[in-house]
């Protein structure tokens, strides 16, 4: 597992490449012995980026540790049987995270 560092005072910038189609989900987790706290937020493909802001990340629970996780989705809504249906299809990797901050 990789570990990235994260300073809680600034936005965390992520950049992809080759966007095509559907959404970009990032989310950072934070878990202590009575609290767990969760971040997301999702970008369009296309933009080649996205920014978390640092006030969201210092809603954060005040851990040393967490997991950082990235991922794509794409849906496609679809009539089956004469209801609206929507086929989701998602992907994704976690990594380990420690806070400078």
């Amino acid at each position: 597992m990789v570990c990235l560092a994260l300073d809680r005072t600034r936005d965390l910038v992520v950049k992809w490449a080759q966007g095509g189609a559907g959404r970009v989900n990032l989310s950072l987790q934070t878990k202590s012995t009575t609290q767990e706290s969760f971040v997301g937020c999702s970008f369009e493909a296309t933009a080649g980026s996205g920014s978390i802001p640092h006030e969201l990340l210092e809603l954060l629970e005040q851990a040393v540790k967490g997991t950082f996780r990235t991922g794509a989705s794409n849906s496609v809504p679809f009539m089956l049987g004469g209801q609206q249906m929507v086929f989701n299809a998602q992907t994704g990797k976690s990594f380990g995270v420690t806070f400078s901050n």
